[in-house]
Parts: structure tokens; C-alpha cells; sequence
């Protein structure tokens, strides 16, 4: 098969449209990668408070105490 001036354009030009499909793909997984972190983050400090047995700060009175 030859190699046409057109088959080139062809193959820069899905080249240029897999360049920005990599550039969207590599920010959505940081922003991913940011997400997980926050929930790591949520999910220690809600483990952490049950280890210690807080967890209820600024709900006295609000709610009926844990059995």
C-alpha cells in the first residue's frame, strides 16, 4: 500500500484527535486521583473518631446517645 499525501493528513490529523482524548483522559484521572484521596482522607478521620469514641461533636442534645 502506498503512502499518499492524503493516508499522512489522515494519520495526523487522528493523531491530533488521540493527543486530546490522552490530554482529557490524563485530567479526569487526576481529578480522580484527588477524589480518592479526599474520601481516604473522609474515611480515616471517620475511623479514627470511632477508635477514640467521638464521631458526635456539636450534636449534643440533637440526636439520642449511642448504645
Amino acid at each position: 500500500m502506498p503512502i499518499t499525501e492524503e493516508f499522512v493528513k489522515h494519520l495526523m490529523e487522528q493523531n491530533k484527535v488521540m493527543a486530546e482524548q490522552i490530554s482529557q483522559l490524563t485530567k479526569t484521572v487526576e481529578n480522580l486521583n484527588q477524589t480518592i484521596q479526599k474520601l481516604q482522607e473522609q474515611l480515616n478521620a471517620s475511623h479514627q473518631a470511632k477508635k477514640t469514641g467521638g464521631g458526635q461533636e456539636g450534636h449534643e442534645g440533637k440526636y439520642p446517645p449511642r448504645d
